[in-house]
Order: C-alpha cells, then sequence, then structure tokens
C-alpha cells in the first residue's frame, strides 16, 4: 500500500480543545503526517462507533500506538451520561472501556489515556489517566 501510520489519534471533535490536543501530539513525537486522526463526539464515548475507521488505521496503515483524549465540559458527555453536569467519573469510566475495547480489537498495541481539565476555554491541562 505505500502508507504507513505511527499512532491513531483519538479526540473529542470539540474545537476549544484542538490546539492543545495539538501540543499534546507533539509532545509525544506525533508531527503532522505520523498519525491519523479521529474526532468522534466525546471521544472515548465512542469509540466503538469508529471500529471501521479505527481498522484502516490500526489495522491497515500499521498504527502501533493509540492515543485516547477525553475532556471536562465535555457537551456529549452531559447529553449522553447523564444529567446535563459534568461528571468526572463518567470519562474515567468510558476511557477504561475504551483502553478495554481498544485492547481486545487491537492487541499489541501501546494504548495511552487522557483527560484535558479545563482552566479555561482555550487552556486545558493534561492528566496522564492510568488503568
Amino acid at each position: 500500500m505505500g502508507t504507513s501510520s505511527k499512532a491513531a489519534v483519538i479526540a473529542c471533535l470539540d474545537p476549544r480543545i484542538q490546539e492543545r490536543v495539538r501540543r499534546l501530539r507533539l509532545e509525544l513525537g506525533l508531527p503532522e503526517g505520523t498519525y491519523t486522526p479521529h474526532h468522534p463526539p466525546g471521544g472515548s464515548l465512542n469509540i466503538t462507533s469508529e471500529e471501521r475507521r479505527l481498522d484502516l488505521a490500526i489495522l491497515e496503515l500499521g498504527a502501533r500506538f493509540i492515543v485516547v483524549i477525553d475532556h471536562e465540559d465535555c457537551l456529549a458527555y452531559k447529553r449522553w451520561c447523564g444529567s446535563g453536569k459534568y461528571n468526572r467519573q463518567a470519562h474515567l469510566d468510558n476511557l477504561h472501556r475504551a483502553k478495554v475495547w481498544l485492547e481486545t480489537h487491537y492487541p499489541n498495541r501501546e494504548i495511552q489515556l487522557y483527560l484535558l481539565n479545563k482552566v479555561t476555554d482555550e487552556e486545558w491541562e493534561v492528566e496522564r489517566i492510568e488503568t
């Protein structure tokens, strides 16, 4: 095929976090052209709906590294995970489920989970989530 990808980066489509996602990606050694982006609403919340796209990035393009990035104040989580209020535990639970699902579908890959904690709409602190 001639095309390869070092990583798959899964992050919410929220435009407020894209600059911080870009900086985190660069901190992880993933410049443009070395990864495939995936932007489902809610990031890990809808990861199973991304299976066909992830198959292409991971199985066909050979990505060995998977990064999943969620963020506080996520509209998808507010709408789909309960009362309309932010729920940190919902993020942690979904990130854990996403990692289990990814490990099952794509064994022998390095998987890293992150939660962006909101400081302002323009500033987000990165928290690595260990499961």
